[in-house]
């Protein structure tokens, strides 16, 4: 019997492919446990049509995020602040200060997730910070100044 794998199957395959398996199997087993649907049926028909929808989608958005990507590739960024003598500012830089820079520069829908930092910075000089879009990743340069 032809089925559609409705979820990942070990041994038997991935979700969304269509197998050749036994009869007995198929509706003693697959049916009941709501693994398969017949290929001839027309739900079948409408989850191939979804499956085939969301790998649109989702080509489209990793060709979004490898734009954006590429554009952050070479950002540099400049912050002029107040610091004390020994370069230390008087407020850090965080992931807020950074999105609103980089927001200045590139339209870019990212938000403060996509921003790897642990602490704010805090001292004067040059930084490398990555920024995660999906499975993508940038650096980004970050030169921190101090304000005469």
């Amino acid at each position: 019997m032809r089925v559609i794998l409705l979820n990942d199957i070990k041994k038997i395959g991935q979700k969304g492919e269509i197998k050749n398996l036994a009869d007995g199997f198929v509706q003693n087993f697959l049916l009941p446990n709501k693994s398969v649907l017949p290929v001839a049926s027309h739900q079948a028909q409408i989850f191939i049509a979804k499956l085939r929808s969301q790998s649109k989608k989702n080509l489209l958005n990793k060709e979004k995020s490898v734009n954006e990507i590429s554009k952050l590739d070479k950002v540099i960024l400049n912050f002029t602040v107040k610091a004390s003598q020994t370069g230390t500012l008087f407020s850090g830089i965080g992931k807020a200060e950074i999105l609103q820079e980089l927001k200045k520069i590139i339209r870019t829908n990212l938000s403060e997730k996509n921003i790897e930092l642990e602490n704010s910075i805090k001292k004067i000089g040059l930084y490398q910070i990555t920024v995660r879009i999906q499975n993508q990743c940038a650096v980004i340069k970050i030169n921190i100044k101090k304000d005469d």
